[in-house]
């Protein structure tokens, strides 16, 4: 969707996601306050992000050295790349991210998830259809066990 003021804007069944002209906002807090609460974030999880704006704000950190970004929608990607490829989406190529198309409920609950990373960050929409199981307490429950000792949650 094409707005006057706000540039283009991403909208998923029917809720807009985010603007060009702010989006920044929201992905920079989401972003920079866990990863520099942790002492020295090495491996990194996105749950959801599809659109690429909080994985533009972690590669920005060089101690990361991985990047997990676990999304329910090829899709949302794919528009990302097509609609926002200079604004959002410009970090897919990034040779620390493995992106995996899937439920992060299912991808958290795996034992390779286990104690894996430094910092979460749980970027979904709302708490409707596909990302319902993500507001859950057996979702968080699943990112406590996926942190690593002194890991970071932010969501």
């Amino acid at each position: 969707m094409q707005s006057t003021h706000y540039g283009r804007a991403l909208v998923l069944d029917g809720v807009i996601q985010f603007t060009e002209r702010d989006e920044f906002a929201y992905q920079e807090m989401i972003t920079h306050l866990p990863i520099f609460a942790h002492a020295g974030p090495k491996k990194v999880l996105i749950v959801g992000g599809g659109d690429g704006g909080v994985l533009r704000e972690v590669c920005r950190h060089q101690s990361v050295e991985e990047i997990t970004m676990c999304e329910i929608d090829d899709r949302v990607v794919a528009l990302a790349r097509e609609y926002f490829p200079t604004t959002m989406a410009t970090c897919f190529e990034d040779p620390r991210l493995t992106l995996r198309f899937q439920d992060a409920a299912e991808f958290l609950a795996s034992e390779a998830a286990q104690g894996a990373f430094d910092v979460i960050i749980c970027d979904s929409s709302d708490p409707v259809g596909p990302a319902e199981s993500l507001f859950k307490p057996e979702f968080y429950e699943s990112m406590h066990r996926a942190l690593a000792p002194g890991g970071v949650l932010c969501t």
